[in-house]
């Protein structure tokens, strides 16, 4: 449109762009050179506030200053509108909000699997726990079994030679091994065993076996006591003394060792007939140690 009725301003100046009464009951929209097509019905209250420096504006931003208001009614129905539906907003006001900085995604980490835990050595001296076995090899005192002093017993009928070394890579004779079941000649029921932190178990084949704790305490008496296969300790499985040892009906070998390795006895007790014998005379101090093998029932009677 032409600027043959432009609106009247001061100064001799052309008017600021805003709506003005183009004397037909409306007012129409000037943006600074020209009359647009933008109308709107005549409004008694007071005219636009003028503002400054817009004739100094480039046209394309006369052009935006005239589509603001109907950008803003647009907007405003667009936000009522995404505020009362349900549903995610798929008018443009989406885009609108769109540009906006971007929140960052977040991100659900899953949780971290951790590798199984490597064996570990168990405390040296934690508390014993019943252990049932079956054919391997175990090591005392990491992961398999606590180190202490424990009676092995076989389970459900089974036999077999049961085998406790110093260590994994021991070269020298086993600390002990002792046949359990009832299959054989100096098979026995029992054994007492004293793991230490390193042994090596070896449970063969056809054997399945119960590590039974046996608490330890101090015995200092000289009495006649009792004993079986296996390790035992003079003064906390019987008292230091003087004794005669005797298997009445079985064969097996007895050894001690001593503060005085001239006092050792190394010995096979049985019925006397080739190298057996049917008694020894054993002198005991505190400490000492005491192997009992292939035998299910030793007596040691006090020597006067």
């Amino acid at each position: 449109m032409d600027n043959g009725n432009a609106p009247p301003s001061g100064n001799g100046r052309q008017a600021p762009a805003g709506y003005y009464p183009d004397g037909a009951g409306n007012e129409r929209f000037w943006d600074g050179f020209n009359w647009t097509e933008y109308v709107r019905p005549l409004a008694g209250g007071p005219q636009p506030q003028k503002r400054r420096g817009l004739k100094n504006l480039p046209q394309w931003g006369r052009v935006l200053l005239a589509l603001l208001p109907s950008l803003s009614v647009f907007l405003s129905v667009a936000v009522r509108h995404m505020g009362n539906d349900p549903q995610p907003a798929t008018s443009p006001a989406t885009a609108v909000a769109s540009s906006s900085a971007p929140t960052p995604a977040v991100t659900q980490s899953s949780p971290t699997v951790s590798d199984p835990p490597l064996p570990t050595d168990l405390p040296t001296g934690a508390a014993a726990h019943r252990m049932n076995l079956s054919a391997g090899k175990y090591v005392a005192g990491v992961k398999d079994i606590a180190d202490g002093t424990y009676d092995v017993v076989p389970l459900g009928g089974t036999s077999g030679s049961l085998v406790v070394d110093s260590s994994v890579d021991d070269t020298d004779p086993p600390i002990t091994q002792q046949r359990l079941g009832n299959d054989a000649a100096g098979s026995v029921q029992k054994v007492r065993v004293d793991l230490n932190l390193d042994n090596q178990i070896v449970v063969p084949a056809g054997l399945r076996v119960a590590f039974i704790p046996h608490q330890t305490g101090e015995v200092g008496a000289h009495v006649r006591t009792v004993l079986y296969a296996g390790t035992f300790i003079v003064g906390q499985d019987i008292g230091p003394g003087k004794y005669r040892v005797t298997a009445p009906g079985q064969a097996g070998a007895i050894d001690t060792f001593t503060n005085d390795p001239a006092t050792d006895v190394d010995a096979v007790l049985g019925d006397g007939s080739e190298l057996t014998k049917t008694s020894v005379v054993v002198q005991l101090t505190n400490d000492d140690e005491v192997d009992l093998t292939d035998m299910s029932r030793v007596i040691f009677t006090p020597v006067p």
